[in-house]
């Protein structure tokens, strides 16, 4: 208690009273933020769980050690054999380079240090010029900087049919509507199916 204290800063209820989540004692986890409310009434963020030597062992080595497991694509072939399908943008994205500045390696520890922490992994799928049907890099996105939204799109049998959007805050400070199929989304633990809640 007496290092999550150290770390922590007095915050005013997230959720109003009319909301549910107010009287949730664990509604902490499911801050937007990536860190929230202690039973204690502090806030702990990951920035500041990140500065705890444990935290940053334990992030570190579970990332490194997901990352550095080979990811290679294989098509499945006739004879029940297969083979490394190395015509293809997965074999490319995840074996060779996931965009012009990260190594495959270095891309996945990002987005697995990213769901650790903060629940999900988000990144942008540029198309190929040239083949649209592919994706030509994986632009990694912060995940505070994303939020995911619920969408109706039809009824069907009386029941509504909802999709997945982001709404992204660019760097200069705009706002941003993409679709799931413009978005690369890991989920972790989720308590809503629809976005994945931080364990910080």
């Amino acid at each position: 208690v007496g290092i999550l204290t150290s770390l922590a800063r007095p915050m005013r209820a997230a959720w109003p009273a009319s909301d549910d989540r107010y009287y949730d004692t664990g509604q902490w986890l499911s801050s937007p933020a990536g860190g929230g409310a202690t039973w204690a009434g502090t806030v702990v963020s990951t920035d500041a769980a990140m500065r705890l030597g444990a935290v940053w062992a334990c992030i570190n080595l579970v990332a490194n050690q997901i990352s550095s497991v080979p990811l290679p694509t294989y098509e499945r072939l006739a004879d029940d054999d297969r083979r490394k399908a190395t015509e293809t943008d997965t074999y490319r994205l995840f074996g060779i380079a996931p965009n012009r500045y990260q190594t495959p390696m270095e891309y996945r520890r990002l987005q697995v240090a990213h769901l650790l922490l903060r629940g999900n992994s988000f990144a942008f799928k540029v198309p190929n010029p040239l083949r649209p049907w592919e994706t030509a890099e994986l632009l990694p996105l912060h995940p505070d900087a994303v939020t995911v939204e619920r969408v109706r799109v039809e009824t069907v049998n009386r029941m509504p049919v909802y999709a997945a959007r982001y709404r992204v805050r660019m760097t200069d400070g705009t706002t941003e509507y993409y679709t799931s199929d413009e978005i690369s989304h890991v989920r972790g633990m989720t308590l809503d199916g629809w976005a994945g809640i931080s364990v910080v």
